[in-house]
């Protein structure tokens, strides 16, 4: 599995997450047989974790927090950005649809006569 994330990115895993799989992957003896020096885990600004065996429990919480503060940060820029596609295509649609009553106005007196004739029958 090291591998694989190795060979997607294009060089060494790039996230907590991704570095921790390449980790397990590697602890459990499934690597190419290539030794490769483990990442730090690394805390919300960036600095590297301490490695003893008392904390590493706590380093890795610190390690998940950051990643998780990181994944909520890109989460709120993919909403934001397809928000504003979302708006701008409606906002298209509706100018759309403007121009085609405009373009053809006998046919939208028509039909709106036609639903208004309907709602009354049916009321």
């Amino acid at each position: 599995m090291a591998e694989k994330f190795e060979n997607a990115n294009g060089g060494t895993p790039r996230t907590e997450f991704e570095r921790s799989i390449a980790r397990r992957s590697a602890s459990d003896g499934s690597s190419s047989g290539t030794t490769t020096k483990t990442p730090p885990l690394v805390d919300g600004n960036g600095s590297a974790l301490k490695r003893d065996k008392t904390n590493a429990a706590d380093d890795q919480l610190k390690a998940l927090k950051a990643e998780l503060e990181n994944l909520k940060h890109s989460v709120a820029t993919i909403a934001t950005t397809a928000r504003g596609v979302a708006s701008e295509k409606v906002d298209v649609t509706v100018a759309d649809v403007e121009e085609a009553l405009k373009r053809n106005v006998f046919a939208s007196v028509g039909i709106a006569a036609l639903v208004g004739y309907l709602w009354g029958r049916t009321r």
